[in-house]
């Protein structure tokens, strides 16, 4: 190393980030599954700071699936989208998070979205942070954290991020989403989100999905909004043009999205479809609580952020 260089380490990610704000530094190195912690207390950090270098390193994922629990037709799906572009190899931030349980026998669909800054206790830390926080420690960290609490086993898990949500619904042709209001995204403004139904393609349905500002509620009508789009693309991948090809749909969103449901379990999921040509219905909820700005999470101890503390049945 050159030894004209000086070096400091920070023993937190608001002391490192201000340091670097405050030009007390010149470079910080940060693995990239943690930049996203210096963006709770500078929103900016992406478009106002410039990566000069980046390497790699690989780790293997123990496989957590429940193979052949569609067998019986009922499972659940973990769904956990991470805030990033590119590969959705990607450490990050768990953004949204929801669990999609399937009764094939009788052919309904329950969507259960859960805020992503819910106070919880991630599974392998024992303590407690942001559901949202648990996507930088692997994404089989979000799924055990979130099966912990529901107390419930997850059969399945599909990991998106922004470019995932974009090619599949692209490739699905589109989708059609209510909208109770007209808007420009905050992430979009080259687009109008018009009251009523509008047919989206991907980058509108990446904003629709991510807008939060818009609405008084905030967060609470953005997982609406994420379910409003996931039931859309579930609806779509139900329809018999699509169905009937599969193949070439699977081709090509194949590499945007990470899930450890074997091609064997995809393959009769898609079969026994086929066999009925059935349609689902779908409702869904999301786990409430009441907001509470405090510090001691177990990835940001230092930095006073906000959490939803869980309703009393998941405060646990």
């Amino acid at each position: 190393m050159n030894s004209d260089i000086e070096y400091k380490d920070y023993n937190d990610w608001n002391s490192l980030a201000e340091s670097f704000y405050n030009n007390d530094c010149d470079v910080i190195v940060v693995n990239e599954a943690y930049q996203s912690m210096l963006e709770e207390n500078h929103q900016d950090f992406d478009t106002e700071t410039k990566v000069i270098y980046q390497f790699k390193i690989k780790t293997e994922t123990q496989n957590i699936t429940n193979n052949g629990a569609i067998n019986d037709g009922v499972f659940n799906i973990c769904i956990t989208g991470i805030d990033t572009y590119g590969p959705v190899s990607t450490r990050s931030r768990s953004d949204v998070n929801m669990v999609m349980t399937v009764n094939m026998n009788t052919h309904k669909i329950l969507l259960t979205g859960i805020p992503r800054d819910y106070y919880v206790t991630l599974d392998s830390k024992g303590a407690k942070d942001k559901l949202t926080h648990s996507g930088i420690y692997g994404v089989n960290e979000t799924v055990n954290t979130i099966g912990n609490l529901l107390e419930t086993e997850m059969d399945y898990y599909y990991r998106i991020n922004f470019s995932s949500l974009v090619n599949v619904v692209d490739v699905l042709g589109g989708i059609d989403v209510y909208s109770d209001k007209t808007f420009v995204p905050h992430t979009n403004k080259s687009i109008t989100i018009q009251e009523g139904i509008n047919h989206m393609d991907g980058e509108m349905s990446l904003a629709f999905s991510r807008e939060r500002y818009a609405y008084e509620s905030g967060d609470n009508h953005r997982i609406k909004n994420q379910q409003d789009v996931m039931k859309a693309i579930i609806n779509k991948l139900l329809t018999p043009s699509v169905l009937s090809n599969y193949q070439e749909v699977l081709e090509k969103v194949e590499g945007t999205f990470e899930t450890n449901m074997s091609s064997d379990d995809i393959m009769s999921l898609i079969k026994k479809q086929l066999s009925d040509m059935q349609g689902y219905e779908i409702e869904n909820q999301y786990l409430g609580g009441s907001g509470k700005r405090m510090s001691g999470g177990y990835s940001m101890p230092n930095s006073n952020l906000y959490y939803m503390i869980p309703d009393q049945r998941y405060n646990r």
